[in-house]
């Protein structure tokens, strides 16, 4: 057998509130952050319960088993998971807690909560990496979709930590990017989706809620 290779690239889903239990196990975590511009309206598969089936099913079966791909879902877990709380481990950092009081505000609207849970559980990533010192490069899809390859290659071997391939991420990156006008629709729709005012709102009260408590963790991605 040969020897185990001394670095690998792994692309996963982590639960946001270990990423710094992985940092101490010796992995080199990186983010790869995909503006709320970008990222919304979500689509989900055929057969997906809408946002509404979703409230309505909380309140009645309250049974989220679903067999399709349904990003909606995804994002209403995400919103409602902090409203449920944990009894054996409450939320204490004051910061989060000051993020999550302005999430509570959000309107019933699906793109609204949407966004709020995916800058709520941004800022716990951002805010993970500041309260326990650990260096966290977040590499911006704006940007990865943008540069030349040239330009990446630059920014990313400046960007990404000692030890860490970066010829194997960079190959990833332009491998996996879509392209320019993909990134432009996107805002198009994103603008165009009802809820996208208030949701612009939300996020600006969230981030001057935060920076209250917390005045050392960058938020420039989140804005």
């Amino acid at each position: 057998m040969g020897a185990r290779p001394m670095s690998f690239l792994t692309r996963e889903n982590l639960n946001v509130w270990r990423v710094g239990d992985y940092v101490r196990n010796g992995f080199l975590p990186v983010a790869c952050f995909r503006h709320r511009k970008h990222t919304f309206p979500v689509s989900d598969a055929v057969g997906s319960p809408t946002w509404d089936d979703l409230v309505d099913n909380m309140h009645s079966s309250n049974d989220f088993r679903y067999s399709t791909l349904c990003r909606s879902c995804f994002y209403f877990m995400m919103f409602y998971a902090p409203r449920i709380g944990s009894r054996d481990n409450p939320i204490a950092d004051r910061a989060v807690l000051a993020a999550l009081r302005v999430t509570l505000t959000a309107p019933e609207i699906a793109l609204v909560q949407m966004v709020a849970a995916h800058t709520l559980f941004w800022y716990v990533i951002l805010r993970s990496a500041t309260v326990h010192a650990y260096h966290l490069p977040i590499i911006s899809y704006d940007m990865v979709v943008r540069s030349s390859a040239n330009e990446l290659s630059s920014h990313l071997k400046e960007q990404l930590p000692p030890g860490l391939d970066s010829d194997l991420v960079i190959q990833h990156l332009l491998k996996s990017r879509k392209e320019v006008t993909w990134l432009e629709r996107r805002e198009e729709r994103y603008e165009e989706t009802p809820g996208y005012e208030e949701a612009e709102r939300l996020v600006k009260d969230m981030i001057t809620a935060i920076r209250t408590v917390d005045t050392v963790t960058d938020l420039s991605v989140l804005e």
